[in-house]
């Protein structure tokens, strides 16, 4: 049975929960961009709405 290098291992290791805690970080953010980009986009389409009733 060959030896393990465990720093080596660690690298890896590290890398690897590295890229995938980015990769969860970015699609939080992406996320909460695109819920504030929609929210605004509703509340554009509601004050509209109320300016037509205020009118009619």
């Amino acid at each position: 049975m060959p030896a393990v290098d465990w720093g080596e291992a660690t690298l890896v290791a590290g890398v690897g929960i590295g890229m995938v805690v980015g990769i969860l970080v970015i699609l939080a953010i992406a996320t909460w961009i695109t819920g504030v980009l929609l929210h605004r986009i509703d509340s554009r389409g509601k004050a509209k709405s109320v300016r037509r009733k205020r009118e009619g």
